[in-house]
Formats: structure tokens, C-alpha cells, sequence
């Protein structure tokens, strides 16, 4: 349905990202207002984390009313998203607060937040890795091989400006340089956060 709000603006399905199957019929995916499909659904996956801690917090009955709703809300919206990302946010994200939630003693929520640091830590470094190993097995699936391709700009751009980096938020002007045609006609960042970081500063 057309966003009668703010207006929907006008999202091109180049790639074909945005569409999806439903009951045999392709329909493009919801976005809202929002730039993408999982912009939409991870903001409401945010949001359902941070009332979740509210709710395990303070359980009153109103807390939990509004709680379930909101993951209803967003369960809905992961339907018609289909954004494995946000699914796999809500997740690890519930499984985390709610472990954390549980642990008695103060020694091993400690043990728990010193854990969960070193593993993030570890996905950050090993993500990309792990994305070319993925795009080598599936080469003509374009999330996954736009993805790579993008992370391999961000290292290329951090050799060649290791010092300074190549000036915030200026990544996509060194797409040219460094890219396939595909990418320069489909402009987005990497999406690793460390590697943007790494090559803009």
C-alpha cells in the first residue's frame, strides 16, 4: 500500500532486492518511509529489544501488553520485509538480553559480558572473511557478491590511504575508482561498519 503520510518515494527495484514472492505473486517488499526494506525492520527490531529490556525491567501489565504488541507488530513486519538481518537481530539480540536477564550471580553476568565481547569482536574481524568465502560458493547471488565486492573497495581504499583515509562519508566517491560498473550504478557504502570506518579514517 502507498504510504499516505509522508509519501513513498519512489524505490526502483534495479537489482531486485526489493521483491519478493508472496502466494505466488511478486510483490515489492514494505519500506514505509524509511530507504530499504531492512531499514524498516531493523529499526523496529531496535526498538522491540529496547522495550523488551523495559518490560523484563519493570513487568508491569501495561509493559507487557505493549510488549506483545510490538512483537507482533514487528514479527508482521519481518513477514513482509523479509529481512534475514533483522530476523537474525531479533534473535540474537532477545537470546542475549534475556540471558543476561537470568544470570544470578554478578560473577557470571560478568564472565557473560566479557564472553559476549570477545565474540563480537571476533564477528567483526571475521565477518568479511566470511562473506568472500560465501561469494565464491554463490557468485551470482548480488547481495552476496555486492557485498564482497564493496568490503574489497574498503580494504583497497585503506591500503591505498592508510594514513588519513579517504575523508568521512567520501566512500562512495572512490567507488569509481575502485569498482565494477555494477557497483558505481547501484551507490552504497560497504556494509561492514569497521571496514567504512577503516577506509574513511
Amino acid at each position: 500500500l502507498p504510504y499516505q503520510v509522508l509519501g513513498e518515494p519512489r524505490f526502483e527495484p534495479y537489482f531486485r532486492m526489493s521483491r519478493h514472492l508472496f502466494d505466488g505473486k511478486e510483490k515489492i517488499l514494505s519500506y514505509g518511509s524509511t530507504a530499504h526494506p531492512n531499514t524498516l525492520a531493523g529499526t523496529l527490531v531496535i526498538f522491540c529489544l529496547i522495550l523488551l529490556i523495559k518490560f523484563l525491567n519493570k513487568r508491569s501489565i501495561q509493559n507487557k501488553i505493549f510488549w506483545v504488541i510490538s512483537l507482533l507488530f514487528t514479527l508482521i513486519v519481518l513477514y513482509t520485509t523479509q529481512s534475514l538481518s533483522a530476523y537474525l537481530s531479533l534473535v540474537v539480540g532477545g537470546s542475549i538480553i534475556f540471558l543476561e536477564h537470568f544470570l544470578k550471580k554478578e560473577t557470571s553476568k560478568e564472565m557473560f559480558n566479557k564472553l559476549l565481547t570477545l565474540a563480537t569482536m571476533l564477528v567483526f574481524l571475521f565477518s568479511h572473511l566470511l562473506i568472500l568465502q560465501v561469494a565464491k560458493y554463490y557468485p551470482h547471488e548480488p547481495s552476496i557478491s555486492r557485498r564482497n565486492s564493496l568490503n574489497q573497495v574498503a580494504i583497497a581504499i585503506t591500503k591505498d590511504n592508510w594514513l588519513l583515509g579517504s575523508g568521512l562519508n567520501q566512500f562512495i566517491l572512490y567507488l569509481d575508482n575502485y569498482s565494477q560498473p555494477e557497483a558505481i550504478r547501484f551507490l552504497q557504502p560497504t556494509h561492514h561498519v569497521w571496514l567504512l570506518f577503516l577506509a574513511e579514517n
